[in-house]
């Protein structure tokens, strides 16, 4: 895949911006909006995703993933998950990092990067997707009331540069995404979310509304939908929205 990169200093929401260009005048894929500065940057569920100017790195990268079936969109989740936990591990190699369901990054028990997918549907094909990325490089101090945010440079303790973790993930974008028309990788990289998704086979603590609840993590459902196995040995599936862990 070919990236074209467009960079700005500060702009309302990437993912905003790569929506207007897709309706305005299709882009190819390969697109990459990469801001210093979001000034209405969201991640899941609407929550408002901080960012200092020029410390973190925030974009959205447009692709067409049309050997992907709609109904297995949760494919890109999964890509784009494993994609920035490879990256991360790189540069904390010796700390545990997890993909919390769906789609945030975690270092122990820290949020270091959240996603934000919008696909376009055109008939029976993604025909784009709109992958929004917010992974915190070199920011020290969080003033929102995110519970548990954390920076890689509180693990390297130096500066890492914005420009080379883009680089460096795009990689790790393109070697996932190059495979993903074998049925025998998307059985792997299934494998593979599974192996690093926090709390996998364990028990944790869960809120769906204001009931709090017990239960085991078995794994993923139809539409990426989260499997839990209850203290009564009953499975249930939930959505996404429909159930929050309880750190």
């Amino acid at each position: 895949m070919n990236y074209r990169i467009k960079h700005f200093e500060s702009i309302d929401s990437t993912n905003k911006l790569a929506l207007e260009l897709i309706n305005n005048s299709p882009p190819d894929e390969g697109l990459v909006v990469w801001a210093d500065e979001q000034t209405e940057g969201k991640g899941h569920s609407n929550n408002l995703w901080e960012s200092e100017k020029g410390k973190n790195l925030t974009f959205s990268l447009v692709l067409k993933p049309s050997v992907i079936d709609p109904a297995e969109q949760f494919i890109l989740t999964q890509m784009i998950s494993l994609a920035i936990r490879t990256l991360i591990t790189k540069f904390v190699p010796d700390e545990a990092v997890k993909i919390k369901w769906p789609n945030d990054i975690y270092i122990a028990y820290d949020k270091v990067a959240g996603i934000l997918i919008q696909n376009i549907l055109k008939g029976n094909e993604i025909d784009y997707s709109v992958i929004g990325i917010g992974l915190n490089v070199n920011q020290e101090t969080f003033r929102s009331d995110a519970p548990n945010p954390i920076s890689l440079i509180h693990y390297t303790g130096a500066s890492v540069s914005v420009e080379d973790v883009l680089s460096k993930l795009l990689i790790e974008i393109n070697t996932i995404y190059s495979r993903l028309g074998s049925k025998n990788y998307l059985e792997k990289l299934n494998k593979l979310y599974l192996e690093n998704l926090y709390l996998y086979k364990k028990q944790g603590n869960f809120r769906e509304g204001k009931n709090e609840f017990k239960a085991t993590l078995e794994g993923i459902g139809e539409y990426g939908r989260l499997k839990l196995r209850l203290e009564n040995g009953k499975i249930q599936l939930f959505d996404f929205k429909e159930v929050e862990f309880v750190l």
